[in-house]
């Protein structure tokens, strides 16, 4: 309670804007809405109330609740909103006016049609962002509420308020693991009564999703709507590539991952296909070879180019990129001229190098971390077993060495303007999992950085630290990190670069690419085979395509 009044600063300087007061002093309510934008950020970071970690709990009724959810989908610029809508449409290409007069025509016919899902095929290049955030905008712009969602954080920071699925569903992360999964919406919630008014969803990055997802979701939908058609009657567009990376099922095989796809659920006989074919880099580009190389990238993700050795093994084609010798030369290559081309977060945000593995990725990082200008700031983690009475059989030196995918590691080395990636949403749709950004200040107990992607690009954020716990970690106990929820991303994962684009990638190929759509995904992070470098073993790689998938 002693630091209170410090804590309320803001809300107390608001409130006195908001009355025209200067002399206005703190009062209860004014520590309440304190205690209420504090208990949602530990929400957001922690999961739990602020009443389980024995503090002071606000005092929020449910209108109070519903408000924000209602404000949150519902504060637009309707004239601005209606404005960009119409330039849009003039832009449209044939094959997208087809796709939105179609979904705007079941929005509109909601309730009178058979079936209410569309899946939209749309390999990259081809416009689909556009069109998703054309439809944002119509919808939006008519006061009607839609619902934007992508299964990575990343592609949801592409659309306009767009969330994460499992943040905005409330999905729980085992659904494969139920029998019959719902979500985590109590029919009386805030949440609940913005489903009811909700016109439309749209999920982006839909096959990265696995289907219990999908039917967990579909099950909470029809009980709160009281509709027992799919997805409770709510027009919905699912977005995507099955040629790209599908599900990831841990130790699954070829059948385990492919029964996981959206296409295996009882939803797929409801959904209304269409596709987007014109890719338009290769339209809008001056690059003469760029139509070659939209139509080698679907030769490819078809699984359609001459396999070379067994089982799947393909020569790289010239065409394709460039090829080079070694790990250095694939540095050099992407990030030219480090000492000096790095000072620009802009030049930083439109490249990478990504790898299949994590090991790669942490030893790329570690490298050319290293040879980025500047003074490098540790910070180490405090880790703990959860049940103190395992604490005896995992010391701390233990929890120190454990790498675990999605978790920041135990010493986290950082430099200024040096490139980071947020592995927790802890403010979306501002920062979601997978949100780059460029270091601006580092602190003892917080890090300032800056939005180097998407519609926040420019924007400052505050990274605390906060406690992780690995939430699907194959481990026989589980362990608490306190740490910054970020890591270095001068390289990334194939599957974490999955719906960013990029001006210049590399692609570190010394591991296998080991499944569907991962070769795939790596070399259509570009639009151009200029831009494209390639790190392979004999200029050959794995590319992984169940046919099964693609039907």
């Amino acid at each position: 309670m002693a630091f209170r009044d410090v804590i309320s600063e803001d809300i107390l300087h608001r409130y006195r804007q908001e009355v025209n007061n200067p002399e206005a002093d703190f009062n209860e309510d004014i520590y309440n809405k304190t205690l209420c934008l504090i208990e949602e950020k530990v929400l957001l970071m922690c999961g739990q109330p602020l009443a389980s970690y024995g503090l002071p709990a606000p005092t929020q009724g449910r209108d109070e609740r519903l408000a924000r959810e209602y404000q949150r989908e519902v504060t637009y610029n309707l004239e601005e909103l209606s404005l960009q809508a119409e330039n849009m449409q003039e832009k449209l290409t044939d094959s997208q006016r087809e796709v939105y007069n179609s979904f705007m025509a079941m929005l509109e016919a909601q309730g009178e049609m058979n079936k209410n899902m569309m899946f939209l095929d749309a390999p990259g290049g081809t416009g689909k962002t556009f069109v998703i955030n054309l439809i944002l905008a119509k919808i939006r712009s008519m006061r009607k509420i839609v619902l934007a969602t992508a299964f990575s954080g990343i592609a949801a920071t592409l659309l306009q308020g767009g969330r994460t699925l499992h943040s905005t569903f409330k999905v729980p992360l085992d659904t494969h693991r139920m029998d019959q999964p719902v979500c985590k919406i109590t029919g009386n919630s805030a949440l609940a009564n913005v489903i009811r008014d909700t016109s439309a969803i749209i999920v982006d990055e839909a096959p990265m999703t696995h289907r219990s997802a999908y039917e967990a979701i579909d099950r909470t939908l029809q009980d709160i709507t009281g509709n027992k058609n799919p997805m409770g009657g709510i027009p919905t567009l699912f977005c995507g590539d099955f040629r790209q990376i599908l599900p990831v099922v841990k130790n699954g095989t070829r059948a385990n991952i492919v029964n996981a796809s959206l296409k295996q659920s009882y939803l797929w006989r409801h959904v209304i296909v269409k596709r987007l074919t014109t890719n338009m880099r290769a339209y809008i580009s001056d690059n003469t070879a760029a139509p070659d190389f939209s139509k080698l990238l679907l030769q490819i993700g078809n699984g359609q180019f001459p396999i070379t050795s067994s089982p799947d093994t393909i020569k790289i084609p010239t065409a394709l990129g460039k090829c080079v010798g070694n790990q250095k030369q694939l540095k050099d290559k992407v990030y030219p001229d480090l000492q000096n081309n790095g000072k620009s977060p802009d030049w930083l945000a439109e490249r990478a190098i990504i790898s299949p593995l994590n090991s790669n990725v942490n030893h790329l990082n570690n490298s050319i971390m290293d040879e980025f200008p500047g003074d490098t700031k540790q910070y180490k983690s405090v880790d703990s077993a959860t049940n103190e009475y395992e604490a005896v059989h995992y010391p701390v030196e233990f929890l120190n060495s454990l790498e675990i995918s999605g978790m920041p590691p135990h010493i986290l080395n950082l430099k200024i303007g040096s490139p980071i990636m947020i592995l927790r949403s802890l403010e979306p749709p501002k920062t979601t999992n997978g949100t780059r950004c460029v270091i601006t200040r580092l602190h003892t107990n917080v890090l300032e950085a800056t939005i180097s992607c998407g519609p926040y690009k420019g924007e400052t954020v505050l990274l605390p630290r906060i406690p992780l716990v690995p939430s699907d970690s194959e481990l026989p106990f589980k362990f608490r990190r306190l740490q910054f929820p970020v890591k270095v991303c001068f390289a990334m994962s194939i599957n974490k670069s999955q719906g960013q684009t990029f001006n210049t990638i590399g692609v570190d190929l010394t591991s296998d690419c080991f499944s569907h759509g991962m070769f795939y995904v790596s070399i259509s992070r570009t639009g151009s085979s200029e831009k494209l470098y390639i790190l392979a073993p004999n200029q050959s790689s794995r590319n992984v395509v169940y046919p099964e998938a693609l039907q």
